[in-house]
């Protein structure tokens, strides 16, 4: 399996390496306090930007899916459901 970054095109064997790439690189370029940087909006608080990034991960919007992991920190926590959807979005196989 492999995970491409979609904001610098790196790759990664892990989901986990994936996430912490982005989570280290570029956390910056998706959310900025409770900003989402992808659709531009302000957001009362913490719940209402995680309501977005979830509301808008659910309609398939994977960089959204992406900015969810970053402010919730819910990757470290095992859960196939999550990394289906990562490799939904961004698995190009080996």
């Amino acid at each position: 399996m492999v995970y491409v970054c979609p904001l610098c095109g790196r790759r990664f064997r892990t989901s986990g390496g994936f996430i912490l790439h982005v989570r280290t690189f570029h956390r910056d370029s998706l959310v900025y306090g409770d900003f989402c940087l992808l659709c531009r909006r302000g957001f009362n608080g913490y719940r209402g930007l995680v309501n977005h990034l979830v509301t808008m991960a659910r309609r398939g919007d994977c960089l959204h899916l992406l900015a969810y992991y970053l402010v919730t920190g819910r990757f470290n926590r095992v859960d196939d459901h999550r990394i289906e959807a990562l490799r939904k979005c961004y698995w190009v196989g080996e």
